[in-house]
């Protein structure tokens, strides 16, 4: 991926797959918010207490959890975990 990052924004931006001969896959479009570890966790609890489904990731630097707004357009909450060395 290609990431551009100003401040403390950024955006990555995949290229297709090939996953078969006549077949291209594209990772799947989503928008994702950095967070700071307690909210992380904070928005993982709120999300069992109210039986919101989500899935988790673990990304090695950052862990990242994944919901569906009620349009179905996928949400990533995402924070570090471990800082890459210098």
């Amino acid at each position: 991926p290609i990431t551009v990052v100003a401040g403390e924004s950024g955006i990555a931006l995949f290229p297709e797959v090939e996953v078969g001969e006549h077949k291209k896959e594209t990772h799947s479009m989503h928008i994702a918010f950095n967070v700071d570890k307690e909210s992380f966790r904070s928005f993982q609890h709120t999300f069992e207490q109210k039986g919101i489904e989500f899935s988790f990731e673990d990304h090695h630097w950052f862990h990242s959890i994944y919901i569906n707004d009620p349009d179905g357009y996928k949400v990533e909450l995402t924070t570090l975990v471990m800082e890459s060395p210098a």
